[in-house]
């Protein structure tokens, strides 16, 4: 598995920070750089048509936003 489908490939996971109802916000450490970033999973198992129509809303948020502290 590489390491944008398993993310202990590239990053170690260092503890949890935060906990909601089908997310968990990790801390994690780049393995290569040794930062530091904050990796929201989510356990798409929990959620609804709702939850997921709201997820693909925030990824696409995501992903037009220019900041150097969101990867």
């Amino acid at each position: 598995m590489d390491g944008y489908r398993n993310i202990k490939v590239t990053y170690k996971i260092e503890g949890t920070i935060g906990r909601g109802s089908f997310a968990t916000v990790k801390k994690v450490k780049h393995r290569e750089s040794g930062k530091r970033y904050a990796c929201k999973i989510l356990s798409k198992k929990k959620m609804n048509e709702e939850d997921m129509i709201a997820m693909q809303t925030e990824i696409e948020i995501l992903k037009s936003v220019d900041h150097p502290n969101i990867v």
